[in-house]
């Protein structure tokens, strides 16, 4: 999943490095969007969604999954949307991806326990 096409080989991708912190956000892999109890936005993440799946990735800049997060804070809930692109993956591999980001997520939030622990 951390291919990118090779522009000048049709039908080749290239693996790229480990995803590091900089590169969710320069590649856009992540996405938080807060909203509230008294706002529909929560029940109507279809929208949303339907949406999202019209823009097409590029598959020479772009890993072919992000990651949307709809958090509400005061009614503690969350719902994750993870986007993929069909052509370079598929449903078990958004699994994948999805386990190794709720892992990554898990070990940065106890290492951030750590460190406040230590203060």
């Amino acid at each position: 999943m951390r291919a990118l096409q090779v522009k000048t080989e049709a039908f080749t991708a290239e693996n790229q490095e480990p995803v590091t912190l900089n590169d969710i956000a320069t590649m856009d892999l992540f996405h938080i969007r807060h909203f509230s109890q008294s706002d529909d936005t929560f029940e109507n993440w279809q929208h949303y969604a339907e949406d999202e799946c019209n823009i097409a990735f590029d598959w020479y800049s772009q890993f072919p999954f992000f990651l949307t997060v709809w958090v509400n804070d005061s009614a503690e809930q969350a719902r994750l949307v993870l986007f993929s692109d069909h052509y370079m993956s598929n449903g078990y591999s958004g699994m994948v991806v999805l386990n190794f980001i709720l892992e990554r997520v898990a070990c940065l939030a106890k290492e951030e326990n750590g460190r406040e622990q230590m203060k």
